[in-house]
């Protein structure tokens, strides 16, 4: 009992946490947001399901009525997961299951990842960090965005699966966990994949440097796997792009340069709301990256300078505050050039 509970303690210590920042979801009823629209798209699919209509790719009640192809553009794999628990739990409750799991899931992958690279306490540590991130909560509470915060959820165990097919001997066993989860980003958010494909694969070539290259094989063919099994809901949403109307995600207030914060809504601001974004601090809704986050982050810099710490875990820390870096640089108007010559970043806001 004792060796077990030495093994499990810190999971059960992210499971009981995940109690606080998840309590709005065990009350009855549901919990108003600005995308109150989870219940009819988890109803939508359920109703793919009854009409054979897999993989579902066309809503007919929505749109006023008139029907469009939601799932055909939008990730998918959160409707797909909560329309089976609707069976169980109902269409209310299969929304706040699939909203605790993106609220607690990424804290385990985080914990592993961070076990693995530098013990339990630090695992430990990253895993309250990841869990009580202000932005998290943002996204389920004030945006109610299902879809993005489940593949926040996801990202952890694509980055710790990555590291393992690399690292280790189990090359079958990580490299279907990694394919999988490869393939369940890329069905699960566009915009994440967009944000984290890239970052990813400078954390594989990382430790595939690391490791003289010896296991790339292993690592492309599982990433080649994910990416081509996601194909079904990628290749359609790619090639028919040019038949819906995209230029309304561009209108004015979701436009870039009406999006940009200033260092005091990232560092200092501590004031909640359940506003829009609008130019300038005065929308409501809080952008914080979360004190006890960018203090340590900056902490970490004498730690890099002047610890005995082995060069390539000096070298990967310096990597992860360089991507930390460079994501509160593009919240800032002096991005604008890298927003203006990279067209697609325009849908990012």
């Amino acid at each position: 009992m004792l060796k077990k509970l030495n093994k499990y303690w810190p999971y059960i210590i992210i499971f009981g946490l995940s109690f606080m920042v998840a309590w709005p979801l065990l009350r009855t009823g549901y919990f108003s947001h600005q995308d109150d629209l989870q219940i009819i798209r988890i109803f939508e699919m359920r109703k793919c399901f009854t009409d054979l209509q897999i993989p579902c790719r066309w809503v007919s009640d929505m749109g006023w009525g008139n029907g469009f192809p939601l799932f055909n553009f939008y990730g998918v794999s959160t409707y797909y997961f909560a329309a089976v628990l609707s069976y169980v739990f109902g269409f209310i409750g299969a929304s706040k299951a699939l909203f605790y799991i993106s609220l607690v899931a990424g804290s385990f992958g985080i914990y592993l990842l961070g076990k693995n690279l530098w013990g339990k306490w630090a695992g430990l540590a990253a895993a309250v960090l990841y869990m009580f991130a202000p932005y998290k909560a943002l996204d389920v509470y004030v945006r109610g965005a299902l879809a993005e915060s489940f593949a926040l959820s996801i990202v952890p165990f694509v980055f710790y699966f990555g590291y393992k097919l690399i690292t280790s001997d189990e090359n079958r066993k990580y490299g279907a966990l990694f394919a999988l989860s490869v393939f369940v980003l890329m069905v699960t958010h566009n915009i994440m994949v967009i944000i984290f494909l890239p970052v990813l694969i400078v954390w594989l070539i990382y430790w595939l440097y690391l490791g003289k290259w010896k296991k790339i094989k292993d690592v492309v063919v599982p990433l080649v796997l994910g990416i081509g099994l996601s194909a079904f809901f990628i290749l359609p949403a790619f090639l028919e792009k040019n038949l819906v109307q995209t230029e309304s995600l561009l209108r004015f207030e979701l436009d870039f340069r009406a999006n940009y914060l200033k260092a005091g809504q990232l560092f200092v601001d501590r004031i909640w709301g359940y506003g829009t974004s609008i130019p300038g601090p005065e929308g409501g809704m809080n952008f914080q990256i979360g004190w006890p986050h960018w203090w340590l982050a900056i902490a970490t810099i004498p730690a890099i300078l002047f610890t005995k710490a082995k060069k390539h875990i000096k070298v990967l820390v310096a990597l992860l505050l360089a991507a930390f870096t460079l994501s509160i640089f593009m919240t800032h108007n002096k991005s604008t050039f890298i927003w203006v010559n990279l067209p697609i970043l325009k849908y990012f806001q």
